[in-house]
């Protein structure tokens, strides 16, 4: 088998495993948000869930959340034209460690850590205020 069959072999397998597990980063490439104030509103939503699964000491499907706020944190950077210049770093800058954050509530959540789990929940609600004060008055409500 030529290097080029074996890739093609591969990528093909790669697809199928993706689509017959349902895989979350599968899903979460296909996510989009219109502009950051949907995003936004996934990201509170999410959290809320996340926190009251952790209060039901259910930690393990908190674990998508993490991943599923990639689309949502991308959006969030690319499409928040109101702010600019050092808000704009700013905001790239928090929404950097929110992202770290979201891969820690996703690491915790996949170990079944509900104390790491509640952890990276805290780093993250700390965070939120802090994206909010970013942008102007009611452009995320």
């Amino acid at each position: 088998m030529n290097i080029g069959k074996l890739m093609a072999a591969l990528t093909a397998g790669l697809i199928l495993a993706f689509a017959a597990f349902g895989t979350a980063e599968a899903r979460a490439d296909t996510m989009s948000f219109a502009g950051p104030k949907e995003a936004w509103a996934f990201i509170n939503l999410k959290v809320a869930e996340a926190e009251k699964l952790l209060a039901a000491k259910n930690v393990e499907p908190i674990k998508e959340f993490g991943e599923n706020f990639d689309a949502a944190i991308n959006a969030m950077e690319a499409k928040s034209e109101m702010i600019t210049g050092d808000g704009k770093t700013k905001l790239s800058s928090v929404l950097k460690q929110f992202d770290k954050a979201g891969d820690d509530l996703h690491d915790a959540a996949e170990g079944k850590n509900a104390d790491a789990s509640a952890l990276a929940l805290r780093k993250l609600k700390g965070l939120m205020p802090l994206i909010e004060s970013l942008y102007p008055a009611g452009a995320l409500k």
